[in-house]
C-alpha cells in the first residue's frame, strides 16, 4: 500500500531508526570557560552534543582550534563583538565541527532580520 511505501522510505517501520540526542549550549564570553566545555566534564559528558556561542575572538579562536565541542552557534540578528576570520572557520571545519546560525529572532523583526543578512555573509 502507498502507506507502507511511504513508512519504508521514511524508515517510520523501524523504531531503532529515529535516535533522539541530547544538546548542552553554553554562551561563554571568557577563555577561561572554553575547558570546562569537554566531554570529559561530568556534567558535558551526559549530552550527545556539546554546542558553544562564543562572545568574544578569543573564544572563538579556541573553539575552532582547541575546544572539544561539535556546533559553533551564531546569533547572528545582533552585530557580531567580532570579525569571523576564515583561516579560524576553516580549521574548525577540518576538525569537523558544524556551524549553526540562529535565525528565528529575525522572522519576526526587519533590523535583525537585515542583522542576519550582513552577518551571515561574513560565515
Amino acid at each position: 500500500s502507498a502507506k507502507k511505501k511511504c513508512q519504508a522510505a521514511l524508515r517510520l517501520d523501524n523504531k531503532k531508526s529515529f535516535q533522539q540526542l541530547t544538546r548542552l549550549t553554553v554562551s561563554v564570553e571568557d577563555t577561561t570557560h572554553v575547558a570546562a566545555l569537554d566531554a570529559s566534564n561530568d556534567i558535558a559528558g551526559t549530552y550527545d552534543l556539546l554546542a558553544m556561542r562564543p562572545l568574544s575572538e578569543k573564544v572563538f579562536e579556541m573553539a575552532c582550534k582547541h575546544s572539544k565541542i561539535d556546533i559553533i552557534s551564531f546569533d547572528l540578528s545582533h552585530r557580531m563583538p567580532f570579525y569571523l576570520k576564515i583561516p579560524l572557520i576553516k580549521a574548525a571545519i577540518a576538525r569537523g565541527i558544524y556551524f549553526e546560525i540562529t535565525y528565528s529572532p529575525c522572522l519576526r523583526d526587519t533590523g535583525a532580520r537585515r542583522q542576519l543578512f550582513s552577518n551571515a555573509l561574513q560565515l
